[in-house]
C-alpha cells in the first residue's frame, strides 16, 4: 500500500518539476498551468479554506476518539489545566453540581431545546 502512495507522490512531484522547468509563457499562453499561475490568489484562498476544514475534521475525529475510547476525562483535564492557567480562572471556575441538580439542568435544557425547535 505504501509503495503505491510513494510512486504516486513521486510521479506527481516529477510532473510538477517538469511543468515548472519547461514553462514558457510565450508558447504556453492560456493553458492549464498559465491559468493556475495567474489565479494563484484564488488558489491560496481555497487552500486556506482547505486548511480550516482539515483542522475541523481533525478536531471532530479527535472528539470521537476521546468519546469512543472513554478518554473524556483526559480532554476535560486538559481543558481544566488551560483554564487554571488563565488569570481569570478562579472568578470563572465552574461549580460542581450534585447528581440531582445535574439532572434538573439536563432536563431543563432538553425541554427548552424541544420547545425552541418545535
Amino acid at each position: 500500500m505504501w509503495i503505491g502512495g510513494f510512486l504516486i507522490v513521486g510521479a506527481a512531484a516529477h510532473a510538477a518539476i517538469f511543468m515548472v522547468r519547461d514553462y514558457d509563457p510565450t508558447t504556453r499562453y492560456n493553458d492549464l498551468l498559465d491559468r493556475v499561475l495567474r489565479h494563484r490568489d484564488a488558489i491560496i484562498s481555497h487552500l486556506n479554506w482547505f486548511f480550516l476544514c482539515a483542522h475541523f475534521v481533525w478536531a471532530f475525529s479527535l472528539m470521537f476518539l476521546f468519546s469512543g475510547r472513554g478518554y473524556w476525562q483526559e480532554l476535560i483535564e486538559s481543558i481544566v489545566w488551560v483554564h487554571n492557567k488563565l488569570t481569570v480562572a478562579p472568578a470563572t471556575q465552574p461549580k460542581a453540581l450534585s447528581i440531582i441538580q445535574g439532572r434538573v439542568v439536563g432536563v431543563t435544557h432538553y425541554l427548552s431545546g424541544r420547545i425552541a425547535t418545535t
